[in-house]
């Protein structure tokens, strides 16, 4: 059932970006498309060494699913850790630049003029 979750949760992840690839700047797409490598990359090793474990239980009468038990369950967290690095990747690779815009404004208030306008000044 694992097997089944990890391969669906990868091919609806990339079915949706696959959709919403083309709406965008070649960069975008660009990006788009590392970031479903990205989840194929993870994705297939722990679907398929999931799936091994469902084989190997179902048609063996020993326990010999238990050696790739033992090897699916810290690959999860690895997988989780190899997408979280590649974050790394994905930024340092961006062609974006980024421009500091001041947004400071300087009025100069006659204070004179502003006393006379008031209505308390009377």
């Amino acid at each position: 059932m694992v097997a089944g979750i990890d391969i669906l949760i990868a091919v609806s992840t990339c079915w949706y970006l696959v959709r919403k690839r083309n709406s965008g700047l070649k960069s975008t797409r660009r990006l788009v498309n590392r970031i479903i490598l990205r989840i194929v990359q993870t994705g297939v090793a722990t679907s398929v060494l999931a799936l091994c474990v469902l084989i190997l239980f179902v048609a063996s009468r020993s326990s010999a699913w238990l050696g790739p038990y033992l090897v699916l369950t810290p690959l999860y967290p690895i997988a989780l850790l190899a997408l979280l690095n590649g974050r790394m990747r994905f930024e340092g690779s961006s062609t974006i630049q980024t421009i500091e815009l001041s947004l400071e404004s300087r009025v100069q208030v006659d204070n004179d003029a502003a006393s006379a306008k008031s209505p308390t000044s009377g």
